[in-house]
């Protein structure tokens, strides 16, 4: 099973799922955040069924342990923003 990382990390990409991986760790996978990454707006999207959620993530809460991270699930995909400045 796969998980997708997209937009601003380093190295975007297919990544394998492992059992308790979460965003911020297939961000890291990922090679990180770019310059222009707004990780405080990325989003999860998942699909259920035939049903597309979306789980929005502040991920700098997360790094600071504000907020707690989202386990994921195979198949989901993560999308981190480009900042508007």
């Amino acid at each position: 099973s796969k998980i997708y990382v997209d937009g601003e990390v380093k190295k975007p990409g297919i990544y394998d799922y492992q059992p308790g991986m979460t965003a911020m760790s297939a961000c890291i996978m990922a090679g990180g955040f770019d310059r222009f990454a707004a990780p405080n707006r990325t989003r999860i999207i998942r699909k259920e069924g035939e049903e597309q959620g979306i789980i929005e993530i502040n991920l700098n809460e997360v790094k600071k342990g504000a907020a707690p991270d989202v386990e994921l699930r195979p198949g989901d995909r993560i999308h981190v923003p480009e900042t508007w400045l």
